[in-house]
This record gives structure tokens, sequence and C-alpha cells, in this order.
């Protein structure tokens, strides 16, 4: 009987404590976005529709108080009309002050950016973003500058710059203005 009764409290430990965490306890996610783009872009975003034009939260340059979020799709059967695009949520967002949102292409023309840097991978603040879903309100834009890799900011890649790999590549840093 003695042994039972062991055999069973063992068991019911084992399942509280599985893994060394107690049962129930739940940990903040911790991701390194915001610090060093170890998100995958196109993946970890919902994608975010301003009329007709698609982009997600690191590819919009936007002044976020003009930014009002109608409807969220994020049930399963609601995503299935958005296909792969949508698979983290799809957010249908409304500008609250019409503001006229250029694309990539449209950035570099106003910003005379040369063709010859226009292949280059684009961050914002240092941060890669999907130039396909690149969306901005040119007067957020600072400058845009050609970003060289240090050799300081590929031995930073584990912990920061995810996207500093090699260094003396190249890439298109769009900085936008401060938050006013």
């Amino acid at each position: 009987m003695k042994n039972i009764l062991i055999l069973i409290l063992l068991i019911f430990i084992n399942n509280s404590y599985s893994y060394g965490q107690i049962e129930g306890r739940t940990y903040p996610r911790v991701d390194t976005y915001p610090v060093g783009g170890s998100l995958k872009i196109e993946r970890d975003h919902p994608l975010i529709l301003i009329g007709t034009l698609e982009t997600n939260a690191p590819s919009l340059i936007l002044n976020p108080e003009n930014l009002l979020i109608v409807k969220t799709y994020q049930e399963p059967n609601d995503l299935k009309f958005f296909g792969d695009k949508g698979v983290n949520g799809v957010l249908i967002g409304e500008l609250k002050e019409k503001t006229p949102l250029l694309r990539l292409d449209e950035v570099l023309d106003y910003f005379e950016v040369p063709v010859t840097d226009r292949y280059l991978k684009v961050l914002v603040d240092k941060n890669l973003v999907d130039p396909a879903l690149f969306l901005a309100d040119v007067k957020r834009i600072k400058k845009i500058e050609v970003l060289e890799v240090t050799e300081q900011e590929v031995l930073l890649n584990l912990v920061y710059n995810h996207w500093a790999k090699v260094k003396g590549e190249k890439y298109l840093n769009i900085i936008t203005q401060e938050e006013e």
C-alpha cells in the first residue's frame, strides 16, 4: 500500500513539474525584432490592409496615431480568403487623415536614390523589411543611406543585427523621423 501511494505521488509530482516548470505558469514570448530583426518578416506579423494597399508593421512608415484598425481577422476560416499572406492574421485599417502612402520605388524616386543602389536589401532604422510590403508617408522619412556592414555589426549579429552577416555587404537604410 505504501509503495502504491509513493508511486501515485511521484506520478503527480512528475506531471506538475514537467521539465522543471510549474504547471499553469506562463512565460511571456520574447521577440527581438524591434532591436535586431530576428522575426521572419512575412511570417511573424499580421497583414495590414489600408484600402487596397498591403503592408505589415515593420514595412509601414506612418504616424501610428493616423491609423485606425476597423476590423481584425484571426479565425482560420476568415483567413483562408487571404492565403499565405494572412497566416498571422489580417488587420483592416483606415487613415484618420488623408495621407499619401508611397511604395518603395516611389520613395526611392522621391529621394533620388541612384539606380545602382535600388537592388540592395531594405532596412528601416536598421530593421530588415519586406520591400514588396513597404509603404510610407514620405514626411516621416528623414533620409535614405547606403549602409555597409562593419566587422562590429557582424560580431553583434547574434544579439542585435541579425541581418548583418557579411562584412562589407551593403543595405539601403531608411531613417525615419523621431516620434513627436
